[in-house]
């Protein structure tokens, strides 16, 4: 018994809970309370509200400093790579240009999963990240045009482009009315985004408008074109009740 109560109470007093030693531990601890009797009992049950005590609090501890700054700091750092990519790609330094992108959508995707994580969502962070992929993309694709200005991706460009500042200002009206839920980033508009990653990364990393590298970009603008309105016709049938619906009188 005595075994047991320093082997659990050491679990305890760490900084970090591991659940399965805890299980464990636990487990092993109400079996010999079991033999001891009533005392026994007791004592485990002690035990085991202290060691859910320490379980719950170690999942709610209040995140560092780091941890609050971090994802806000990889989405500001888009917004700085925008311009940076804009001199590369348009100095011909294609590679620095591909990576400095690729590297801003791996930001993309940590800076959200680590505010979920920790715990540290914030309305700078909710504000700041739309308005840095939205950046990123456009200018990336406007260079883009400008180096291969083919007819199949200007017209795709434009598309796109068109469509991110329809939906952006359907989504701020919407927010007055409080209803931006309604209007929320759907599957298609997430698999828009990827599209959009594969064909951004190509074309800029593309050596010629003919090359191989340029036409697998160029499909994938085209099909994130495609998705850019069937998602923007989604959010719009979503809003109509809301759009038609007549102004109440003040």
């Amino acid at each position: 018994m005595r075994y047991w109560a320093v082997h659990v109470s050491r679990i305890i007093l760490t900084s970090t809970v591991d659940e399965a030693q805890l299980a464990c531990a636990m487990t092993q601890l109400t079996f010999a309370g079991a033999a001891t009797g009533t005392y026994g009992a007791v004592y485990v049950q002690r035990q085991v509200q202290t060691c859910n005590t320490k379980r719950e609090s170690a999942h709610v501890r209040t995140p560092t400093r780091l941890q609050r700054t971090l994802p806000n700091i990889l989405t500001a750092a888009r917004v700085v790579c925008t311009p940076l990519l804009a001199i590369a790609y348009l100095s011909d330094a294609r590679g620095l240009a591909t990576g400095i992108f690729a590297l801003s959508a791996v930001t993309d995707l940590f800076d959200g999963i680590l505010a979920r994580r920790w715990n540290v969502c914030s309305a700078l962070g909710a504000f700041l990240d739309p308005v840095a992929d939205k950046l990123l993309v456009c200018a990336a694709l406007v260079c883009v045009v400008a180096r291969l200005p083919t007819p199949y991706i200007a017209p795709a460009t434009a598309v796109i482009l068109c469509r991110e500042i329809f939906v952006s200002a359907l989504r701020e009206w919407m927010a007055t009315r409080n209803m931006r839920d309604t209007v929320q980033v759907g599957f298609l508009g997430k698999v828009k985004t990827a599209a959009q990653m594969v064909a951004v990364i190509a074309l800029l990393a593309a050596p010629e408008p003919l090359s191989l590298v340029a036409r697998i970009g160029a499909l994938a603008l085209i099909a994130s074109a495609v998705l850019a309105i069937v998602s923007a016709a989604g959010y719009v049938r979503a809003a109509l009740p809301v759009l038609l619906a007549p102004d109440k009188p003040t």
